[in-house]
């Protein structure tokens, strides 16, 4: 009786340690993973999630590119790893913008992301609705490709046509101030035509009179 009256004391800790132990475990709340605004060509999402008052300390999560081509889902070895900081007294609300993956050569059809865990000690990862987040788990799907674009080359179509006879008419005004010199060289060719005829009468009329 003594022997089991002294076991009694030992069993009460230990299993008052046991209950603690996960109330004190690390834990994050109100995960949301979205899609941000492809970035040369780099797939990127936003991350936001609540870290508690007390009882975490720093910790890192990773999420993982998968590109789904049909039925094949493929694992691209891209991640990104988001860092959780420590317990400050009060709730921190986190929101962590265009957290970038590398691009992808591959074609597929779209791509989804999986969350991985974290990369070193332990943390309980909850959505907005208190799912537990489990490594492996989905939080985003149906992901469209990214394509860096380009200025297309202008086609024959859109070439600067050649300037017709008018526009380059328009351009020779346009550099003697508008006044077209045509027409008095024209009269002037008139004018010595008419002169040299004047002249060839009069030669004729002079010899005839002789």
């Amino acid at each position: 009786m003594k022997l089991l009256k002294l076991s009694i004391v030992p069993a009460v800790l230990l299993f008052s340690v046991v209950m603690a132990g996960p109330a004190s475990a690390h834990e994050a709340t109100g995960l949301a993973v979205t899609q941000a605004a492809c970035t040369n060509g780099q797939i990127c999402i936003n991350v936001e999630v609540t870290i508690p008052a007390t009882g975490n300390e720093t910790r890192q999560v990773k999420f993982e590119l998968f590109g789904v081509k049909g039925q094949t889902v493929t694992d691209l070895n891209e991640g990104v790893i988001i860092s959780l900081p420590a317990s400050t007294g009060s709730e921190q609300d986190l929101h962590i913008k265009n957290k970038c993956f590398a691009a992808v050569t591959g074609t597929f059809d779209h791509f989804l992301i999986k969350y991985e865990g974290t990369v070193s000690g332990d943390l309980t990862l909850k959505d907005s609705e208190g799912h537990v987040i489990q490594p492996g788990d989905t939080v985003v799907d149906k992901i469209t490709p990214c394509v860096t674009q380009t200025s297309p080359s202008p086609s024959p179509a859109q070439t600067s046509p050649s300037p017709s006879p008018s526009a380059a008419t328009t351009t020779a005004l346009a550099g003697t101030g508008g006044f077209d010199f045509r027409f008095p060289l024209i009269g002037l060719t008139v004018l010595l035509a008419g002169l040299a005829l004047l002249l060839v009468s009069a030669s004729r009329g002079r010899s005839t009179t002789k």
